[in-house]
């Protein structure tokens, strides 16, 4: 979130919002907060950060910050107005340190983890995927294989239709890989698209940045 510094933010505001997201037990909150306390490492204090300290004591929020200074100011005095916030619950498991590339900005970025592995949920694939060459040649094949399953109506209906099954899925399986052919579970990717503006140079830009960072 950006709290501008020209605009007094009431006390309210924050118990508002935060009220609103009680239901929620897991919260991190980051962002600029432009707002001075020596809780989180400023050399000063200022009303928006009495209010916000208040707040932050209210709804029982753990404050994540080092105390390093999230700001390139003219003077001498140690800047913190990012700031990263959690709910009780979740600081045990995260960890906050600040940046030393600005990336052309006049604010050091902060690097919040949440140290946990995601849980991802797993699909079970059965479905046989052909291409459209693929489904040409099963076409082909059975057609040709057509005897190979006919002349059993001594079996009752039952068998007769498990084998016509596997006889198609057989087929089909032997126009695919040995790891593509058989029932298996798939993890399914949690990714989020990329915006419409995300290119190339972003990603290569993001893999430099985080090399600097290690």
């Amino acid at each position: 979130m950006y709290r501008h510094p020209g605009q007094d933010t009431p006390l309210t505001f924050y118990q508002d919002l935060l009220n609103a997201l009680t239901e929620f037990n897991l919260l991190l909150m980051t962002g600029d907060f432009n707002a001075h306390h020596p809780n989180w490492g400023c050399t000063s204090r200022s009303g928006a950060g009495n209010r916000l300290l208040k707040t932050i004591e209210e709804f029982d929020l753990v404050i994540l910050n080092d105390g390093s200074s999230t700001l390139i100011h003219h003077s001498a005095q140690n800047s913190v107005i990012d700031l990263s916030l959690s709910s009780p619950v979740l600081a045990p498991i995260c960890s906050s340190h600040v940046l030393d590339d600005t990336f052309g900005s006049d604010h050091f970025p902060i690097c919040t983890k949440i140290n946990v592995k995601p849980c991802y949920s797993k699909k079970f694939c059965y479905k046989l995927k052909l291409n459209k060459d693929q489904l040409t040649t099963l076409n082909y094949m059975l057609r040709n294989s057509v005897n190979e399953i006919s002349g059993k109506e001594t079996l009752d209906v039952t068998s007769q239709y498990n084998l016509f099954v596997e006889h198609v899925q057989s087929t089909a399986r032997g126009l695919l890989p040995q790891d593509k052919g058989v029932p298996h579970s798939k993890i399914n990717s949690c990714r989020l698209k990329s915006p419409p503006w995300w290119s190339d140079d972003c990603d290569t830009a993001m893999e430099k940045g985080a090399q600097r960072a290690c």
